[in-house]
């Protein structure tokens, strides 16, 4: 939890530098919601990474989470 907060804190400046004075398409998709969807999605990748062993290199992981957050999930399980 402790991770999540810190990460979405980040992320969450980087976005209201990106967004600010633009108009949000869907009132439901804040920044602050943004941030915590990533924050969640890095945190669970890393921890995950560490439960199992570390077993890839931090370089292969930091290319297995770009591959996935650039990719729709239809995309990802059909490459699989």
């Amino acid at each position: 939890e402790i991770a999540q907060s810190c990460v979405e804190k980040i992320l969450l400046k980087v976005i209201d530098g990106v967004h600010a004075g633009k108009k949000q398409k869907y009132s439901w998709l804040t920044p602050k919601r943004i941030a915590e969807y990533y924050a969640q999605s890095m945190c669970y990748v890393t921890i995950t990474w560490i439960r199992s062993g570390m077993t890839a290199s931090a370089r292969e992981l930091t290319e297995i989470y770009q591959y996935i957050i650039k990719r729709s999930m239809e995309d990802v399980i059909q490459e699989l």
